[in-house]
């Protein structure tokens, strides 16, 4: 198709742009910083702040070190440290009160009625007094032993002394239908979590429970994969009520929260009108629906801000930057207030004092690589630590924001990563088209350490939003159903013909990468695109979508609610192998005209290593240009210093390889 017949738009025309971008850079051309040093993981993570505001807790690695540190804001001092191992690193970390903090840790292990090692998630409760780190569920303590999930805590008793967490009870595996374990709610004594005791007991198809003021179980939400039948109960007096119910392959609403009143259950679904995201109440007494005050035509709602109970007090909107609104128009202007202090960056809410006195925010983009900040109400804010110390803000490369129409009009928003060194002569620039993982995600503004990567080697980095994406509406989400291998990839190569009818971009200087779904469309493009990258790199990705679909299945049945998004997405719900195979970039790798990085985490538990190995093996035997990378002890996400390094050091080495000006 040719380029000129493209009805494109700039949100922002690209001088004017430039310009703006350069009044914020110093004008001599920075020195540029090692590309190793943006594959670090972040020196501090996961703060939170204690109910008083005095303290604060988060998570500091350096090479020798990781550690959980409490630290006194009052005393400038440093109250306690948890040395981290494997078992218990956190991805969710907060105060309970001021002595006991919960960590919720993720491991990658072997359990008992798992054939292979998988995912699982537990969690602790640190007491700062004692130096004692305790587990709050322990697998056989009348705990289901066959489970992956210990980690989910539903909420906390009024006076704090007991926690309240989710978990399918039982003492022993068991394969009989009659013995299935059940669902269950456990109250969980915090200074003697051995033997817990239940609040509730549920049933298999029980998914989550929410409680009232009190602690005790107000509604139940269930999913029967089975006849596919959503259902929600809620607690009337002492009689359990259906206050929902719905057969879909699905689920459609996600129950998020409690109204403060505890007289609605809240959910997101997408508005029929407004095509957005938006927030539902769910009467408790006779189910009934009503639309919020937070709704907008022009933002999905993206997450619901809630205390440890899931009482709702807000919610931040989605986009390429988040924004807030609460219940309480104070909240809502102060935080806009503290988004007036970073202009052009990510401001996110990262904890909060129960009486919202006392605020952490963390901060990234353009002008920062992710610093927190304290913000007290009645004092001046002040700077706490950088998640990343070793990224001066003139290593940081610009980032900017267009808006280009696809060839049948969809617009598609996309970010540009600028190399700073180019921003003065943005001319027939070598570029790498990054796609985002999900696909039912979105790429935002903020640190991106492989686009600042990358740019920092000269690469122009092109993130499109294409269809597919969420936070752009149901529309531009729903666009996307059926189209792998097809319009998703229009989107790709559309945005890359308007940078190149610009002069921005050089053709013959282009590179794919991706990972996860993002590595499918790397594939996709080698496979169906063969003349427009120069090279493609798949990490972590989709080449056989059949064998992905059937690993579903088995992992989880063929009814089971996983396996109906899947075929959802990649084929609007009719899924046949021959259909899937047309997609899959595995079935042609004859079709391969560019050289091919495959690089796939050993752990990884969402697309198995196998996918690229297939792929391989079907390049190879097609006699194409492939290489392949196994990194060892890592996972999906790539959550280790050494995996990254490693990833971003072939990746590089490999971009100079196939795009240097001197390769014939």
């Amino acid at each position: 198709m040719a380029v000129n017949q493209l009805n494109l738009t700039v949100r922002f025309f690209l001088v004017f742009l430039i310009n703006i971008v350069l009044t914020s850079l110093v004008s001599a051309t920075p020195k540029l910083a090692d590309f190793t040093e943006y594959a670090q993981l972040p020196t501090i993570a996961n703060m939170t702040i204690s109910p008083s505001g005095e303290r604060l807790a988060y998570r500091k690695t350096t090479d020798d070190q990781d550690l959980i540190v409490i630290y006194s804001v009052a005393q400038h001092k440093l109250v306690s440290a948890i040395t981290l191992t494997e078992t218990n690193r956190p991805r969710k970390l907060y105060f309970i009160n001021e002595n006991e903090l919960i960590l919720v840790v993720s491991n990658f292990e072997r359990l008992a009625g798992y054939v292979n090692q998988t995912t699982v998630s537990n969690a602790y409760v640190f007491n700062i007094e004692k130096n004692q780190l305790r587990a709050l569920l322990t697998r056989g303590d009348r705990v289901f032993p066959g489970q992956s999930s210990l980690g989910s805590i539903i909420g906390l008793t009024p006076d704090s002394k007991n926690i309240l967490m989710s978990a399918f009870a039982g003492s022993a595996l068991s394969i009989h239908d009659k013995e299935k374990p059940k669902y269950a709610l456990f109250n969980i004594r915090i200074a003697s979590p051995r033997i817990p005791q239940f609040s509730e007991f549920g049933l298999a198809e029980t998914i989550d429970y929410f409680i009232d003021s009190q602690g005790n179980a107000l509604v139940e939400e269930r999913y029967n994969n089975t006849n596919n039948e959503h259902t929600i109960v809620a607690k009337i007096g002492d009689e359990w009520k259906t206050i929902y119910q719905k057969e879909v392959a699905v689920r459609d609403i996600n129950v998020v929260g409690l109204s403060p009143d505890y007289q609605f259950l809240v959910f997101l679904d997408e508005d029929p009108q407004t095509g957005r995201v938006s927030y539902f109440n769910m009467a408790l007494q006779d189910g009934s629906i009503s639309a919020s005050e937070f709704n907008r035509e022009d933002a999905d709602i993206d997450v619901v801000i809630t205390d440890i109970n899931r009482v709702v007090y807000g919610v931040r909107y989605a986009g390429f930057n988040p924004s807030y609104q609460f219940f309480d128009p104070q909240k809502t202007a102060r935080l806009k207030a503290i988004l007036d202090r970073f202009p052009d960056n990510s401001v996110w809410l990262s904890s909060w004092s129960p009486d919202w006195k006392y605020l952490v925010v963390y901060v990234e983009g353009p002008n920062a690589p992710g610093d927190f900040f304290y913000f007290p109400l009645d004092d001046s804010p002040s700077f706490i630590a950088s998640a990343r110390p070793q990224i001066a803000i003139e290593n940081i490369h610009a980032i900017a924001e267009l808006s280009i129409k696809a060839r049948d009009g969809l617009v598609i928003p996309t970010l540009l990563t600028i190399p700073n060194q180019a921003l003065q002569n943005m001319k027939n620039l070598p570029a790498v088209m990054l796609p985002h993982g999900g696909p039912e995600s979105y790429d935002r503004i903020g640190f991106d350490w492989l686009a600042q990567a990358i740019a920092n080697e000269g690469y122009l980095v092109i993130q499109p939003q294409f269809r597919g994406s969420i936070g752009f509406g149901s529309k531009h989400r729903q666009a996307g159903f059926g189209e792998w291998g097809k319009k998703m990839q229009d989107d790709l190569n559309d945005s890359l013909a308007y940078l190149v009818d610009k002069h921005i971009v050089d053709p013959q200087r282009v590179c794919i990468v991706g990972a996860s779904y993002g590595g499918y469309a790397a594939l996709a493009a080698g496979a169906f695109s063969g003349d427009v990258y120069q090279c493609v790199v798949s990490v972590n990705g989709v080449a056989d979508i059949n064998r992905m679909l059937s690993s579903g299945a088995y992992n989880y049945g063929s009814k089971h609610w996983v396996v109906s998004y899947w075929q959802m997405l990649v084929a609007k719900g009719h899924a046949s192998k021959a259909s899937m195979s047309a997609i899959s970039p595995a079935n042609h790798a004859t079709n391969f005209i560019a050289p091919t990085l495959l690089i796939h985490a050993e752990n990884d538990q969402v697309v198995k290593i196998s996918q690229s190995e297939q792929m391989l093996a079907a390049l190879e035997n097609a006699k194409k240009d492939v290489k392949f990378v196994e990194l060892k002890n890592e996972n999906h996400n790539l959550s280790t210093a050494t995996g990254r390094a490693k990833t971003l050091e072939e990746i590089v080495t490999f971009l100079h390889a196939q795009l240097s000006e001197e390769k014939p």
